[in-house]
């Protein structure tokens, strides 16, 4: 029996009222389309800059990064996409008719998420569509070109091995700086040097100063968001926030652990006080959908961040479905994955109360993302095929000669 892991229902129970193709495209999926080959490999690649200390965790990287990287094939096209699938979780997914991998509704079945955005890469080959038309079908306007607000959210603790606030200060201008000759505007900052790495008051002290700094950089009009990763409580995040009035704070990201009860007192304090910040959690997705949910609908929180990557495609659709249907945010939350800028950006114009795209700048060997554009602060969605990303065949082939595998 298959059980949707975030509406808790069992497919059979679903009553004929209820059976609605949702997704146009899959009722055009030829009925002699199969999956013939599925392929895995890392593609390698790198980051900009390393990826310094949040306010839980030690660095999170070097320049270096990989790629988990899978093809599937169906009626001689190719897509590719992110995966953590292991051989043995999609071998038997060869051979079997793509129409049959999707429910009465249109939603890709729980067990074949581990291939859904190779999948649905190939279908936009095979139909010659981008992603997100696929998703969104007549709702999307004729002829309208597609760009998504996004944010570098590359700005973490560089600063804590120095107890010099200028020397502070001048790595973050210059860090700040950097990514804006890049080309990005808008920027989520890490706060919570106190909860860890700092004496907890000079940590606060330096929160503070750093997020005044940005805002003096990047200008008024751009946006700033904070995120301390669950290091603050409530009463640092009134004294931040209060300090930090006039650097117009767009949200403030996990500032501590989920709990409804001190964020509904953290909401009625920001009316209080006539903030506009907004509230934003939910990073961890479907291990607390319904919780996270329940909070938003009750007005506790006002932008849900579940995983582009980890969380999926296809929970990203449901869940924003819900989401929309209550006037809640949406900003998917992305880290690690070159390929989860880009499905971001393809899922926003599905998601009607969609915010920001989060961008973790780097570039993967073998991916080709030229046609994409960034520009003032938005990402210009290309109108190609799929996700709209090329991929070296022969580059992937041969890493997978190496060190990946092949089902067929």
């Amino acid at each position: 029996m298959n059980v949707d892991p975030l509406m808790g229902r069992e497919y059979s129970n679903l009553s004929t009222a209820e059976v609605k193709v949702m997704f146009h495209f899959v009722s055009l999926i030829e009925p002699d389309w199969k999956i013939e080959r599925i392929a895995f490999a890392r593609m390698y690649g790198r980051r900009p800059q390393e990826i310094m200390e949040n306010a839980r965790l030690g660095t999170h990287g070097g320049v270096n990064m990989s790629e988990a990287t899978m093809t599937v094939t169906i009626a001689g096209k190719t897509g590719f996409g992110r995966s953590l699938g292991k051989k043995e979780d999609v071998e038997a997914f060869v051979g079997l008719k793509v129409k049959d991998m999707f429910d009465a509704e249109g939603y890709l079945k729980p067990e074949y998420y581990f291939i859904e955005y190779p999948l649905y890469d190939c279908l936009g080959q095979l139909f010659q569509k981008p992603a997100y038309e696929l998703l969104c079908g007549d709702t999307l306007e004729k002829n309208n070109k597609i760009k998504v607000p996004y944010y570098d959210s590359t700005l973490y603790f560089s600063d804590i091995h120095t107890d010099s606030d200028k020397a502070a200060f001048k790595l973050y201008r210059d860090e700040v700086e950097q990514r804006m000759a890049r080309g990005h505007v808008h920027f989520k900052l890490k706060v919570g040097r106190g909860a860890m790495h700092m004496p907890l008051l000079q940590g606060i002290k330096r929160d503070i100063d750093i997020a005044h700094l940005v805002r003096d950089i990047i200008g008024k009009d751009a946006v700033l968001m904070l995120d301390a990763n669950n290091g603050y409580n409530y009463n640092i995040t009134r004294e931040v926030l209060t300090e930090l009035r006039d650097a117009n704070i767009y949200w403030m990201e996990e500032a501590f652990h989920e709990d409804d009860v001190v964020y509904k007192k953290l909401k009625e304090w920001l009316k209080e006080e006539g903030m506009t910040t907004l509230i934003a959690d939910g990073e961890v997705g479907s291990r607390r959908a319904r919780n996270i949910v329940a909070w938003a609908k009750a007005g506790y929180i006002d932008v849900l961040q579940p995983d582009i990557v980890w969380d999926g495609l296809t929970f990203w659709l449901k869940y924003a479905r819900m989401l929309d249907a209550d006037g809640i945010l949406s900003a998917p939350h992305n880290f690690g994955s070159m390929y989860g800028n880009y499905a971001t950006v393809q899922v926003a114009p599905f998601i009607k109360h969609f915010t920001f795209a989060e961008w973790d700048e780097m570039m993967i060997e073998g991916y080709d993302v030229s046609q994409y554009r960034l520009a003032n602060g938005f990402v210009h969605v290309p109108d190609l095929p799929g996700f709209g990303i090329g991929l070296d065949s022969a580059l992937f082939e041969k890493r997978v000669a190496a060190e990946g595998w092949v089902a067929d």
